[in-house]
């Protein structure tokens, strides 16, 4: 991979695995440094380049939240901090059934427990929205490709299958919501501070 004039000798995935690494360190940096404004521009960043990722280029930021990343995340933030908040909504959009099943013991039970409900919210919003264009008197149902859980199976397992049902009842035409709303995951908003992308002239 040629860039600048140099030779990568890693590969696209390499680089972009790296690349997302980079800018959760710079994350970890500002939080250390509690730079709240440095904080909300890593953020934005991240936010930015999920927009216009291609295909699964955003499997390899969720590739990077490996259990000591994500405890060390909730180690250091509040309850309510914006990014686990963050964290938590990019695995419910973008993961798939094979990158939450290492989801159990090694991860926070608080990140679990979030990426569950998350899911099924947005399980309900499927839901929902197909409830008008369901005749009047039939069953509404959702698959469940990985079969019946059962009250033995992991957190794993049961976040796999909910994303599962999520692919299974959205049209390929849309996808979940994402609130793409930088200021709805940065600091400053828990803060009550204004968005350092506004200039405070006016």
């Amino acid at each position: 991979m040629r860039q600048n004039g140099h030779t990568d000798p890693r590969g696209s995935g390499e680089t972009m695995m790296a690349d997302w690494y980079d800018l959760l360190a710079c994350w970890f940096l500002g939080n250390e440094l509690h730079d709240v404004r440095f904080k909300d521009m890593i953020v934005t960043e991240i936010a930015w380049r999920l927009r216009v990722a291609k295909g699964d280029e955003p499997l390899y930021l969720l590739a990077c939240l490996t259990p000591a990343v994500v405890k060390d995340l909730y180690r250091n933030t509040a309850v309510d901090a914006p990014m686990r908040r963050f964290i938590v909504d990019v695995v419910v959009k973008y993961g798939k059934a094979a990158s939450v099943m290492g989801l159990g013991a090694q991860y926070p039970v608080e990140f679990v427990q979030s990426v569950l409900v998350g899911a099924f919210r947005e399980l309900e919003k499927v839901r929902a929205k197909a409830a008008p264009n369901v005749e009047k008197g039939a069953n509404k149902t959702v698959r469940w490709n990985q079969g019946p859980l059962t009250t033995r199976s992991s957190p794993s397992a049961l976040a796999a299958g909910i994303l599962k049902a999520q692919v299974a009842a959205v049209p390929a035409n849309q996808d979940a919501e994402l609130m793409w709303d930088d200021c709805a995951y940065h600091e400053h908003t828990r803060l009550g501070w204004p968005c350092s992308k506004v200039k405070p002239w006016g």
